[in-house]
């Protein structure tokens, strides 16, 4: 799911398995902040998408 969601952005294989990594590595560092209020996967999907594809969401903008 993450995988497929920043491949969309960057449309560059590389890259989105750099950033997918970045994202899985950033949800393992701050697993202690997952309160249950939903599903991991939606949790994780919530960590990619304010700290690495917004951002990189802009980037593509301009």
């Amino acid at each position: 799911m993450v995988f497929r969601t920043v491949l969309g952005f960057l449309h560059v294989r590389e890259d989105a398995e750099d950033i997918t990594q970045e994202v899985f590595v950033k949800a393992y560092r701050n697993i202690e902040k997952f309160r249950g209020d939903s599903s991991l996967s939606t949790w994780i999907y919530a960590v990619s998408e304010t700290d690495i594809i917004t951002p990189t969401k802009a980037l593509t903008i301009w």
